[in-house]
C-alpha cells in the first residue's frame, strides 16, 4: 500500500467549515476503502493530497403557490491535487494535473421527504468525498499501474 498525507483543504468558497467536513469526510473514506494508509506526518508519505472548495451554492428549485421555495439544490464543488513527496524515495515521478470534482443534492424542508439543510449538506459532501477518493485512486492506478 502506497502512504499518503491529506492537507487539509482550503475553501475559496467563502461558506463557513465545508472545507473542514470534507476533508474529515475524505479521510475517512480514504480509511474505510483501504487503498492507502494515511500518514500523520508529510515526510512518510509518498504521495501528497491537496485540495481547495472552490464552490458551495444553494439554489431554490421548486416554489409554492405563494412563490416560498420548497425545493432547494446544494451543490459542492472542488479541485484536487495529487503530487509526489519529492522528499521519500517511493513517490512517483512527474506532476498530475488538478482534478475538478462537483456534486450536487436536491432537498426540501416542508414537503415530500423532508430533510434539513445541514443533513443533505452532510450527504452532499459524503458523495463528493467518495468522488474525491475514486480520483485519487485512478489517477495514481494510471501513473503507478497495480500496488
Amino acid at each position: 500500500k502506497r502512504t499518503l498525507f491529506l492537507h487539509n483543504f482550503t475553501n475559496t468558497a467563502f461558506q463557513p467549515d465545508v472545507n473542514v467536513e470534507l476533508t474529515e469526510m475524505i479521510r475517512t473514506e480514504i480509511s474505510r476503502r483501504n487503498n492507502f494508509i494515511l500518514v500523520p506526518e508529510k515526510n512518510a508519505a509518498a504521495i501528497l493530497l491537496y485540495g481547495d472548495v472552490s464552490l458551495y451554492r444553494k439554489e431554490s428549485r421548486m416554489y409554492d403557490n405563494f412563490r416560498n421555495p420548497v425545493r432547494h439544490e446544494l451543490t459542492v464543488g472542488c479541485i484536487v491535487k495529487v503530487r509526489p513527496n519529492p522528499g521519500n524515495r517511493d513517490a512517483f515521478s512527474g506532476e498530475t494535473t488538478p482534478v475538478e470534482l462537483a456534486a450536487s443534492v436536491e432537498f426540501s424542508e416542508k414537503e415530500g421527504y423532508v430533510e434539513q439543510e445541514d443533513a443533505a449538506r452532510r450527504r452532499l459532501l459524503r458523495i463528493l468525498a467518495a468522488r474525491v477518493a475514486s480520483a485519487v485512486e485512478q489517477e495514481l492506478a494510471t501513473r503507478l499501474g497495480p500496488g
